[in-house]
């Protein structure tokens, strides 16, 4: 049984799933292709791409966290904001890839036959580059423009397929997001990111834990979301109690927030 699942989603695009609930994305130009995250890296993620095309290879990291940057490790090279390098560095790091390890085991997740625990636990992050935010991959026929997504963490990206109309946010715009992180922005950060992202030119967008096709009209609901949430609507959130995170559903989507981010950067309260 192969660790990844792939998903054809259009003609130039595949989703490659992670069992342990993560999406990466391989975007397939004339010329070359791009690998969007690269998930916990458990397993080889190679060998899915050559299945997929042969075609020279870019990497770029959404964001920093141990989910979608842990396996940047198995390439020449990845692509990252800085704003979330630091990041990306602790979560690749050996106390991060131990905790890895021990959320799949949670799981029940069967790792590949002859996983070397101790390799991984010490394969860090790779080699990093500096992306910046307007640079554009192209890719042969199909460009990707690289936008900034603050809010889930300070440096998150996402990336604008230019001619098929298309936005990649991983977990910049989904309808579960965390914004109590330590490394996150404030709730009103995250609000100006929405609706300034709304003015770009895209359709329909994908997530990061999902392989779903969401239409662009989601971002009005993250808005209004985002916009309600308060602490007397909300209830508590089980995950990382340290953080004391509190819940805000409205309708299918819902928003992860703590009190210090319904903060502005001058202390004052916006709600």
């Amino acid at each position: 049984m192969e660790y990844y699942t792939i998903e054809k989603l259009h003609p130039w695009l595949y989703g490659i799933h992670d069992p342990m609930d993560v999406y990466m994305y391989l975007v397939v130009g004339e010329e070359k292709a791009l690998l969007y995250d690269s998930a916990y890296g458990f397993a080889p993620i190679s060998p899915v791409i050559r299945s997929i095309t042969n075609l020279p290879l870019e990497v770029v990291l959404s964001h920093g966290h141990i989910d979608h940057a842990n396996g940047s490790y198995q390439f020449e090279s990845a692509w990252i904001y800085e704003d979330d390098k630091e990041l990306c560095l602790r979560h690749t790091g050996r106390t991060a890839k131990k905790r890895a390890l021990d959320g799949a085991a949670s799981k029940g997740i069967s790792l590949p036959e002859n996983f070397d625990d101790d390799a991984y636990i010490h394969s860090g992050a790779g080699n990093l580059k500096d992306m910046k935010i307007g640079q554009v991959f192209d890719l042969g026929g199909l460009c990707l423009e690289v936008v900034k997504m603050e809010g889930h963490t300070q440096g998150s990206v996402g990336l604008l397929a230019q001619e098929k109309r298309v936005l990649l946010t991983s977990d910049g715009a989904n309808p579960h997001l965390w914004l109590f992180l330590e490394e996150s922005t404030s709730v009103s950060e995250y609000i100006a990111m929405l609706e300034r992202s709304l003015k770009l030119e895209f359709d329909t967008f994908f997530i990061g834990h999902s392989g779903r096709e969401f239409n662009k009209e989601y971002f009005n609901r993250f808005i209004s979301a985002a916009k309600n949430a308060a602490p007397e609507k909300a209830v508590p959130y089980g995950a990382l109690p340290e953080r004391k995170g509190m819940i805000y559903h409205e309708d299918d989507v819902a928003i992860v927030f703590s009190k210090d981010k319904l903060q502005t950067s001058t202390n004052k309260q916006i709600f």
